[in-house]
């Protein structure tokens, strides 16, 4: 089971796209100048690997940090601008799941709380402009799935329902839907929103076709 981050439209995107190329083009050189120094036993000090792994983290949250502060400082002069406020939506939304993901055992508590935090401020970046427009699907379930990771489920199925009000041939926010019921104990619910899923994406471009027709199938069949 999975949750889809929708596609914003392209033009919200451009600059973060940018930033993110040219952020991993730098590390594909520090990444090979790493290994290379660590494969030398020509007297070369090497680099510990755990200390390798922090570095590229902190460098990873030093870059986000910095995209995060450049939108910010565009809003100073524009608090209203609705690109940028759906760009820093989407790079708190990364920030907190490359964080997320980096936090899969139990020693890494401390990272999931501040995951949180990030979810958190995606979903209000998100929330910021939807106010100022409120008839992009996308944006409207990239800014549910944010409330779900924040904990926030009751908002994130209002969320998805605005997203399908506003685009109701767009299967994610059908699919997202349904794992918000599944996740709060309304299986009914659940099952006519995979349905609605299936019904828009029956190829699965948007959704993950197998949990949600599972789904319906077990409840076709009584289990």
């Amino acid at each position: 089971m999975a949750i889809n981050k929708a596609n914003t439209p392209l033009s919200t995107k451009i600059v973060l796209i940018i930033l993110i190329i040219a952020f991993a083009m730098s590390f594909v050189s520090v990444g090979a100048g790493l290994f290379s120094c660590s494969s030398d036993t020509g007297g070369q000090e090497q680099q510990d690997p755990d200390v390798a792994a922090v570095e590229d983290d902190n460098a990873i949250n030093a870059n986000y940090q910095s995209m995060v502060e450049m939108y910010e400082a565009k809003l100073q002069s524009d608090p209203e601008d609705y690109q940028t406020l759906v760009s820093l939506g989407n790079t708190y939304f990364d920030w907190a799941d490359g964080v997320s993901k980096a936090a899969d055992t139990a020693s890494d508590v401390a990272q999931m709380l501040v995951g949180k935090s990030l979810w958190e401020a995606s979903a209000d970046a998100y929330a910021r402009a939807l106010k100022v427009r409120s008839d992009e699907a996308p944006v409207w379930v990239d800014y549910s799935t944010a409330l779900f990771y924040s904990e926030e489920t009751t908002q994130a199925i209002e969320a998805a329902l605005a997203a399908s009000k506003a685009d109701p041939e767009f299967a994610s926010a059908w699919y997202n839907l349904g794992i918000y019921y599944e996740n709060s104990g309304q299986n009914d619910l659940a099952v006519e929103a995979y349905k609605k899923a299936v019904a828009t994406d029956p190829s699965g471009a948007q959704i993950d076709l197998v949990h949600a027709k599972q789904k319906i199938a077990q409840s076709e069949s009584g289990d």
